[in-house]
């Protein structure tokens, strides 16, 4: 059994803790003797649990006002796959996200630690400065829709770049934080026999069949969890601003065999 033994005691906030990575997350956590919230739209019997609709402001505002507890550590999972509508994605997976997690930032113990799940997807962050910084740009998360439909963003592009552009906010958020008081990580996996992989599967093959051609097998999400509880150790304080592929040496692969994940899209002029 693996020893958490440093998570008694503290407290541990899941964003997208009610299934899959998230919920396995929970329950670690729960089992070495953390208090756990979970953040979910979804209900969920771990620890205790705040609904939350990441594409909602208003629903965000309440989720926040609703939260006295402090953290010691925060982890987001939240999430939408390729398949799911465009705008969706780019407010669950960034925007809503990340409005949510600086809005959780009044709540973080000295020496606490947020971990933001990306993925391979978005490996190629520092090759889209342009769409990325636009996107960042967008002032709420109504405008999400029109942004999609004017540059042509879909499903694939979508999770893409919003995965891209959470790898680039935990490097500004080490930026803005130089004493460390709160540390920020990116972790990004590749395939993991998760019922989110599967879907993102069904929906892109060619991608799905690129990535596998790189990874040794799709990952267990035990293994995924506990590696990424372990980052939360405290003889790991000293990371900080950085995304760490958690995939197999998927990432390294692609490089080696030359291959990429674009940020494809096009766009589209008023009268289109």
């Amino acid at each position: 059994m693996t020893d958490f033994a440093f998570l008694e005691g503290k407290t541990v906030f899941v964003v997208g803790g009610a299934s899959g990575l998230g919920a396995r997350v929970a329950v670690l956590a729960q089992e070495a003797g953390a208090k756990v919230v979970v953040f979910d739209i979804l209900p969920s019997d771990i620890g205790a649990h705040r609904q939350v609709d990441l594409r909602d402001e208003a629903s965000i505002r309440n989720a926040l006002d609703r939260t006295g507890e402090c953290f010691d550590f925060l982890i987001s999972f939240a999430g939408l796959p390729p398949g799911a509508v465009p705008a969706s994605i780019l407010q669950v997976n960034y925007l809503g996200q990340v409005q949510f997690l600086e809005g959780l930032l009044g709540n973080a113990n000295e020496g606490s630690r947020i971990v933001s799940i990306a993925s391979i997807g978005g490996r190629e962050w520092r090759q889209h400065d342009e769409i990325i910084a636009q996107f960042r740009a967008i002032p709420d998360l109504s405008q999400v829709p029109a942004f999609t439909n004017e540059r042509g963003i879909d499903g694939k592009a979508a999770y893409r770049l919003s995965k891209a552009a959470l790898i680039q906010w935990t490097r500004h958020m080490a930026f803005a934080h130089p004493r460390n008081e709160v540390s920020f990580l990116a972790v990004s996996p590749g395939p993991v026999n998760t019922e989110l992989f599967k879907r993102a599967a069904r929906n892109s093959p060619e991608a799905t069949a690129d990535l596998l051609s790189a990874a040794p097998r799709v990952a267990e999400p035990e293994e995924i969890a506990k590696a990424i509880v372990g980052l939360c150790r405290p003889e790991f304080h000293w990371l900080n601003g950085i995304n760490i592929p958690l995939d197999g040496g998927a990432d390294a692969r692609f490089d080696a065999m030359g291959l990429n994940m674009n940020i494809a899209f096009e766009e589209r002029s008023e009268e289109q």
